[in-house]
């Protein structure tokens, strides 16, 4: 503290005598100059010729004193420059003299301090490049920035020359020494035209409108240009008083625009503030929002029971009088709410885990109810039809969260107030599979997305709306009508009709449909894959635009309940829209499709089992009832009582089966389809028991029965393979494809009845029949291999197999690891793939730990599999199994790259 008081005494001292000194040569007499001390006019006019290209422009001119006689007729050649001379009263004075050029530059004043100086200072000196003139203004401008000039009449200054100019500072820069140094580089800026400055040479984008308008991004300039035309143009020039002068205008083509039928708003339906664990409160979180990206509406959803008074709650009740959260979301919502981005509130009807039925997200309600009000789905559902105009949404279904009893409660009366389904939740969660199941029990639904805001993290998933404004009630209308998709590409824009019928409709069933959809996505090079989907996620037809805009004209054979698009494109984002129902809200159609045994054997005939149901007053008349297999008709079902068919069917063919029975019929004159899908296992009489290496060594087609253990299980969704599981025994491993219980863990003992088949180079086991012998669990242990050998498929594939190495490379697809190249102590590599179905088995989270870094030893436990163009490489069952190995401490080397290697050195010591 003594140190800094001295030196601020010292500084103050310092500044003292300098003013004191200054004070001094200001009082100072001018001495007289004498004849040989000055420098001749005529000397300057000899060296800058007026009439000549010279480096001097009189830029300005200093007034004479009264009572003197015009500069060019009294003063002569020997009058000295710095002290005009003196003449007879009675000759009338000169109104200016010309500015003399700099003799000795004096120290440079960036021109960004202009606005620093305040009046009365002198010997101001700028350098800089002229980029704009116009009579006797210009625009001189240096790297900090830009001033603008006014000249005397008379005189002009060029664009592209280095002019160093001296002045005072009075109200504002007045010149009174010029030189110019040559041609300075015009300097240039590239900006857009919201932020564009004034007094500087800029480059900006912007609309031409025809009454000579430059806009673009909220802000419109008038424009002074040679010659223009009304269209998108890239500009360079100056803005000056407000007006933009154009040096240069460049057309651009306009980019290619999809004419969309309906307004696109993007955002999302499923977040929380801090009123139920978010980062935020409902206000912070609406200011945020409206900031993102392709965000023009954002819905909050907190939980009812994290309400104030939350169990006082209902649904068309004042919920602002009886809780102050709602009152505060409600308001917030409002206050956020313009004509550019729409605020949502509304509320998370929230069961206890044990209830196993979920959550749901409800908009557009005075009031919420809570979970402890109600104990059933459909409690809540009946409470709904009290409010017909709003808009509810089955949220995150999931084991973790509820699964709605895997939407098996469907009922045509519940299904009018349940609109939506969330697919695409927290930053790399999804639930396409079970969208597909609610879709197949009947449910009509569109998909959304919502990324929870328990972070800042917003994610790039968004819910797109087709509505006519953006605002609360318009939005929430077209929700009500399903008209809306989920893509995890925050700019992906697509929209479909069936039939002339929008996305989220209904048409009559026909023999065939028409289907025209129209993309659009300005920050891909191409939009991507689109499949045409329906019942069980089946595509129906697969197109590729390679585009970044694109337009689909399809007919196809009809006859399916629904029809829904699917976007993949190249980075791995996903876009799901919603359907087109090929029914109306109509309560009948096939109740049961079975079989009279669960494995059928080959050769051995076998009645299948079709039961329709009818809850509707008009009857459902039944044209035809035929089997289907891979397309082609294989049998016709026989009436055996009302709403009841039977058909006699044999199969010679061991593995799976898949069987559809489709229904032709006819309800109030109106055609109506329906069809049910049926999952045969047929066994090929006695099963051949073989250890897995005399299986792998079969003959594909054969029959075998293998007892063994599971080395990956379906217990946990974020550790499953799709209908794959892998068994092994004491001489390797096999997968085994098919459908599976949901109860199998990894050590679960198993006895497989399949038929051996081969696919690409990798040889499974088509499941049978799947029976779990009494027996204590028995993890598989991985069998520790260097890259080289468990690149040896016939040895090792389909076993669980340990590798440690370093990490070269890690390939991701979007945000989510892919494939990691690993690198053992040998030299050998191999690749590790991370599908995206598989996640760490204690989490949700799809991303690898933070230490998983390239460069780094990692240890990952895997199976060896052979992709489809034969590469082989490890397939990982949970991230959890990618870990990062630290390096060994060295006792007499503490710089061992780990950071407590010194620690290590210190504790050896002791």
């Amino acid at each position: 503290m003594k140190r800094l008081f001295c030196l601020c005494l010292v500084l103050s001292l310092i500044c003292s005598l300098m003013l004191l000194r200054v004070r001094a040569e200001e009082t100072q007499p001018v001495p007289e100059t004498t004849e040989a001390e000055t420098c001749p006019a005529a000397e300057v006019t000899e060296a800058i010729p007026v009439a000549a290209e010279a480096p001097t422009l009189p830029l300005g001119t200093e007034p004479a004193e009264a009572g003197t006689a015009p500069a060019e007729e009294t003063v002569p050649p020997a009058v000295p420059v710095t002290e005009p001379a003196a003449v007879p009263e009675t000759q009338p004075a000169s109104e200016t003299e010309p500015l003399v050029p700099l003799e000795t530059p004096v120290a440079l004043t960036p021109i960004g301090q202009l606005s620093w100086l305040v009046p009365g200072m002198e010997n101001i000196t700028f350098r800089g490049t002229v980029v704009w003139a116009q009579g006797s203004r210009i625009v001189l401008q240096d790297e900090t920035g830009g001033m603008i000039l006014t000249l005397p009449e008379g005189l002009a200054a060029e664009p592209g020359k280095l002019l160093q100019i001296t002045g005072s500072m009075q109200t504002e820069f007045i010149p009174s020494k010029a030189e110019i140094l040559g041609s300075g580089a015009l300097p240039l800026l590239v900006c857009a035209l919201a932020q564009a400055p004034e007094a500087l040479r800029i480059q900006v984008e912007g609309e031409i409108t025809e009454d000579g308008q430059l806009s673009g991004e909220g802000r419109s300039l008038p424009l002074e240009a040679e010659k223009w035309a009304p269209g998108s143009a890239r500009l360079t020039g100056v803005i000056v008083d407000g007006v933009f002068y154009a040096e240069d205008i460049l057309p651009l083509a306009p980019e290619p625009e999809i004419d969309f039928l309906r307004n696109h708003y993007a955002g999302q339906l499923h977040n929380h503030s801090a009123l139920s664990g978010g980062w935020g409160t409902p206000g912070e979180i609406y200011a945020r929002s409206a900031q993102e990206t392709q965000m023009d509406f954002f819905a909050i959803t907190d939980h009812s029971d994290s309400f104030i008074n939350g169990e006082s709650g209902s649904l068309t009740a004042d919920g602002s009088a009886i809780s102050p959260s709602w009152a505060e979301g409600k308001q917030a919502a409002k206050a956020a709410s313009n004509g550019s981005f729409a605020a949502i509130f509304g509320y998370e009807m929230t069961w206890g885990e044990d209830h196993d039925l979920g959550h749901i997200d409800t908009f557009g309600t005075s009031g919420w109810q809570t979970g402890n009000q109600l104990s059933s789905l459909e409690d809540y559902l009946a409470i709904l039809e009290q409010a017909p105009e709003s808009v509810s949404q089955f949220t995150h279904p999931s084991t973790a969260y509820g699964t709605f009893h895997g939407f098996r409660d469907y009922d045509p009366r519940y299904d009018r107030v349940m609109q939506l389904m969330e697919v695409f939740g927290e930053p790399g969660t999804e639930y396409l599979s079970e969208y597909f199941d609610a879709l197949d029990a009947g449910w009509h639904l569109a998909p959304t997305a919502g990324s929870f805001c328990y972070d800042p993290d917003f994610g790039s998933a968004r819910t797109v709306i087709l509505a006519e404004t953006l605002s609360e009630s318009s939005l929430l209308e077209a929700l009500g009508s399903r008209r809306a998709y989920a893509t995890q590409d925050t700019d992906l824009r697509l929209e479909f009709q069936l039939n002339g019928t929008d996305m989220g409709g209904f048409i009559k069933n026909a023999e065939s449909v028409t289907l025209t959809a129209r993309f659009q996505d300005k920050t891909d090079e191409s939009v991507g894959k689109v499949d045409v989907l329906t019942i069980h996620g089946r595509v129906l037809v697969s197109r590729e635009i390679t585009e970044s805009i694109g337009e689909l004209d399809l007919k196809f054979s009809g006859g399916y309940p629904y029809y829904l698009l699917r976007v993949t494109q190249a980075d791995g984002d996903v876009a799901i829209s919603a359907p087109v129902w090929a029914e109306t809200f109509s309560d009948m159609g096939i109740e049961d499709f079975s079989a009279a045994e669960a494995a059928p054997t080959i050769g051995k005939p076998l009645t299948l089992s079709l039961r329709l149901y009818n809850r509707e007053p008009v009857p459902l008349s039944v044209q035809s009832a035929a089997l289907y297999q891979n397309g082609k008709e294989i049998g016709r079902f026989r009436k055996a009582a009302e709403g009841q068919y039977q058909c006699e069917f044999t199969w010679d063919t061991p593995g799976e089966l898949r069987l559809i029975a489709r229904v032709q019929a006819l309800a109030a004159g109106e055609h109506r389809s329906y069809q049910k899908e049926l999952v045969l296992h047929y066994a090929g009489g006695e099963a051949l028991t073989a250890s897995v290496s005399d299986i792998r060594s079969g003959t594909p087609g054969t029959v075998y029965r293998l007892t063994g253990y599971a080395a990956s299980g379906n217990t946990n969704p974020y550790t499953t393979f799709p209908d794959t599981i892998y068994v092994q025994d004491e001489t390797g491993g096999i997968p085994i494809r098919g459908a599976f219980p949901k109860e199998i863990q990894v050590g679960t003992p198993l006895e497989v009845d399949g038929v051996l088949r081969e696919e690409g180079g990798e040889r499974y086991l088509d499941l049978i029949s799947l029976e779990r012998p009494e027996g204590i669990m028995r993890r598989p242990l991985p069998k520790v291999l260097g890259c080289k050998e468990a690149a040896d498929y016939d040895a090792w594939g389909g076993r669980l197999v340990q590798l440690q190495g370093t990490l070269l490379s890690l390939e991701k697809a979007g945000d989510v690891p892919a494939r990691l190249t690993l690198r053992d102590g040998k030299g050998d590599k191999m690749v590790v793939l991370i599908e995206p179905e598989i996640r760490s088995g204690s989490g949700r989270t799809h991303k690898l730990g933070s230490r998983i870094r390239e460069n780094r030893t990692i240890r990952v436990i895997g199976l060896v599999y052979q992709e489809p163009d034969g590469g082989v490489v490890l397939r990982v069952r949970n991230c959890d199994e990618v870990v990062y190995v630290p390096p060994i401490p060295d006792k007499t080397n503490p710089k061992t790259g780990d950071k407590w290697g010194p620690l290590w050195a210190w504790i050896g010591k002791l």
